[in-house]
């Protein structure tokens, strides 16, 4: 059976860490920067910037069969997630996300920022379609040191002028 989109509306695909403290700011902005996605879809991996960073080595450690991980390369499976998403139904945004005091990369927020841009560098050099797509790169931190609360900022808007439209139209 066919895709229907008209069944669910339009589809965003969000990439972030699991981390469920860091989803209510980056939720709301989300939502705020795409008024016009319906749903989105969320692919989560620990640090996913950390994937895309100068000289990551890919390669897993080790691997744990009781939880069906063998060795192999973080980036290339998370890659084929990925072509999941984009190829299950129109996508018709993305919103990439890094955070600060991440555990599955921690780096400094400045760190975080450079591996966001390298990150959507290198997807939209993967998937072709996704330079068409309006794509939010944010980051997500703390709103004041050791106190609760994180608050989630813009690093980059690319080709939201067609999300904007796109809403606008709706």
């Amino acid at each position: 059976m066919a895709y229907d989109q008209r069944l669910d509306g339009s589809i965003g695909l969000t990439i972030t860490c699991g981390d469920g403290r860091i989803q209510p700011a980056t939720d709301k902005l989300r939502r705020e920067e795409f008024p016009e996605v319906i749903n989105f879809d969320t692919l989560t991996a620990p640090g996913p910037d950390g994937y895309f960073k100068a000289g990551f080595d890919s390669e897993a450690p080790h691997g744990d069969p009781q939880f069906g991980v063998t060795k192999g390369s973080r980036k290339a499976s998370f890659l084929a997630d990925m072509s999941i998403y984009m190829t299950a139904h129109p996508t018709c945004s993305l919103h990439l996300d890094v955070h600060e005091e991440c555990a599955g990369h921690p780096c400094d927020l400045n760190q975080h920022r450079n591996d966001a841009m390298r990150m959507a560098h290198e997807l939209e050099a993967t998937f072709p379609q996704i330079g068409e797509l309006p794509m939010l790169i944010t980051i997500t931190r703390r709103i004041e040191a050791n106190q609760p609360g994180f608050v989630t900022e813009v690093i980059e808007r690319r080709r939201m002028e067609s999300a904007i439209a796109q809403s606008a139209s709706v």
